[in-house]
């Protein structure tokens, strides 16, 4: 368990705007719930370090220049650069030089949605965009919507979030892959295409790494930076994606179709199939017929 931190300096300029917002009731149904937002243009001495807060914190550099201690790490984080980080874990960012000019969102999410997890992965870093003119209009209008008193607002904001998260993801997956050498891209292309044409084969992860001269912990790491899956991930949506379509057009029966898409075993096809698509394969077929 977190220890509880709070320590802040709010120094910027009047011209700034600082929003709390509680969302109503029934905004814990929603997959996105906005606490606090603001468009802060801090100052030299304008510094934040905390610790044991029960929300998630979006900060999008417009201009000037910060500094964010998280998970162990320092970094810059400079114009047209965005990040996000879990409140409850420690902390630290500042004003690096004269001015940081900056547009934020906290807010608490539903337990089973995982950005966090989408955009940092194993280590955390910048998202960096070329042009933060949409990701600027998204957080202005949740500034904008915040203040209004409609009862629509709450769904709303949840709906902007989510755009918000989903660009930053995106362009988290196009940054990692553009890192990648060219003979890695290659390696992940070719390796893609094999789980796609042999998803119905019992295939070994290990061994597959070992087609490309890399240890099974070197291959899936590399696969999940260029994709954004495992392996294991990858070939697991193949498979109940092909179990969806024979499910839809065959009368196979489900142990059949868990025999043609590579699952040795109906029960632990019927458990994955629900893990993916939150329904038996029986239930799946009678709503898709």
């Amino acid at each position: 368990m977190s220890r509880y931190l709070y320590k802040v300096n709010d120094a910027f300029l009047p011209k700034s705007k600082f929003i709390l917002y509680t969302p109503g009731p029934s905004a814990k149904r929603l997959p996105f719930r906005v606490t606090a937002c603001g468009h802060f243009f801090a100052t030299a001495a304008y510094e934040v370090e905390r610790e044991g807060l029960n929300n998630c914190l979006l900060i999008l550099t417009v201009s000037g220049t910060g500094e964010i201690t998280y998970a162990n790490r320092k970094f810059q984080a400079q114009k047209g650069q965005a990040f996000l980080i879990d409140c409850n874990g420690y902390h630290h960012y500042r004003t690096v030089g004269d001015e940081w000019e900056i547009l934020w969102v906290r807010f608490d999410c539903h337990p089973e949605i995982d950005y966090l997890h989408l955009l940092n992965g194993d280590s955390f870093e910048m998202v960096r965009f070329e042009n933060t003119s949409k990701i600027e209009k998204n957080i202005e209008k949740i500034l904008e919507l915040t203040q209004r008193r409609e009862s629509t607002v709450d769904l709303s904001l949840s709906h902007l979030m989510s755009s918000l998260l989903t660009e930053l993801s995106l362009r988290k997956q196009e940054q990692s892959a553009s890192h990648l050498p060219l003979s890695a891209k290659t390696i992940i292309s070719d390796a893609s295409a094999f789980l796609e044409a042999h998803f119905a084969e019992e295939i070994h992860i290990g061994q597959l790494a070992r087609n490309y001269f890399l240890s099974q912990y070197a291959f899936i790491r590399l696969f999940k930076k260029q994709t954004g899956l495992t392996p294991y991930e990858y070939l697991l949506k193949i498979r109940i994606t092909e179990a969806k379509i024979l499910l839809e057009r065959s009368d196979r029966t489900i142990n059949e179709i868990a025999g043609l898409v590579g699952f040795n075993n109906q029960n632990n096809f019927i458990r994955k199939f629900k893990l993916l698509v939150s329904t038996t394969p029986l239930r799946y077929r009678n709503l898709n017929r």
